[in-house]
């Protein structure tokens, strides 16, 4: 008898949602495809990659469509391709973004996932405005859901991001990047002096003095 592999509920292979564990005698794990259709599949068979679908990948070279929209081809969609990804994150343990998403907790709302998923996903959230644009979370510890994502550039996501260092001066509070084109001093720079333990008047002050620190009314 196969021995259980544990896969966490919600994890994706390919097209197939993990849904629940029924045991061996009873297919194993029970799995819902991107098509609507339910799959039963060993642990194994999933993580490897030998079964990814209920079976209708191997229909698609006769040109059937697979969930969203008849006619149109929403799998060269960048759209789609960034929901694909995004469920990814979130629930496919083997995938590299897997440990700052899925593993804190960070998932997708149950309207964009199953059957209709993506015709969801498209609805709320619509066309990208442009290819500069990738999906954003406004609270980065919030999930994947209509309230809390939006179509983000890289320049807005960077203010949106874990690692960023928030310092204040005069009570004015910016990431530190910001604060550098502010005062015109390079931003390694300071983060050299805040890991020596300087604070960031302090570090403002030692480059004043230095006659290095400019402060630059242009921030945009």
């Amino acid at each position: 008898m196969s021995k259980r592999i544990d896969i966490p509920l919600g994890s994706i292979f390919g097209r197939l949602t993990v849904l629940e564990y029924v045991g061996i005698r009873d297919g194993g794990w029970k799995c819902l495809c991107n098509c609507g259709k339910v799959k039963y599949s060993i642990g194994s068979y999933l993580i490897s990659g030998r079964v990814k679908s209920c079976g209708c990948l191997h229909n698609e070279g006769n040109h059937k469509t697979h969930g969203f929209t008849i006619g149109r081809k929403h799998k060269k969609m960048s759209e789609y391709s960034t929901w694909t990804t995004m469920k990814g994150r979130c629930f496919t343990i083997t995938n590299q973004k897997y440990y700052d998403y899925g593993a804190r907790g960070i998932t997708v709302c149950d309207r964009w996932l199953g059957e209709t998923g993506f015709e969801n996903f498209y609805a709320d959230m619509g066309p990208k405005p442009s290819n500069l644009h990738s999906i954003d979370r406004i609270d980065n510890d919030g999930h994947y859901e209509p309230s809390n994502c939006r179509w983000g550039t890289d320049e807005q996501q960077s203010r949106n991001k874990r690692n960023n260092i928030w310092l204040e001066y005069q009570e004015e509070r910016m990431i530190l990047e910001d604060w550098a084109r502010r005062i015109n001093v390079d931003r390694e720079t300071i983060r050299k002096h805040i890991t020596k333990g300087k604070s960031f008047p302090e570090i403002i002050e030692f480059f004043k003095k230095k006659g290095r620190c400019f402060f630059n009314s242009n921030t945009n």
